[in-house]
């Protein structure tokens, strides 16, 4: 998941999760993607933003390597 995901981004620069949500066709796939973008952003491979609370999370390429968290 998480390398389908890093091909994902790194092909449209940007993706939103309600986007990957969109594509899941069962609970448990939505649950592992998230846990696959947390992983992502942990290693420092993408950087995550969410303006709001309950808005959608923007996922994109991170390209210093470095985890930032907002």
């Amino acid at each position: 998941m998480m390398e389908n995901l890093r091909r994902r981004i790194e092909n449209q620069m940007k993706t939103r999760f309600s986007d990957i949500r969109k594509e899941a066709d069962e609970h448990k796939t939505v649950i592992v993607g998230f846990l696959a973008i947390l992983e992502l952003v942990k290693q420092g491979n993408v950087l995550v933003t969410q303006a709001g609370r309950f808005d959608d999370i923007e996922i994109e390429l991170e390209k210093e390597g470095t985890p930032r968290y907002y």
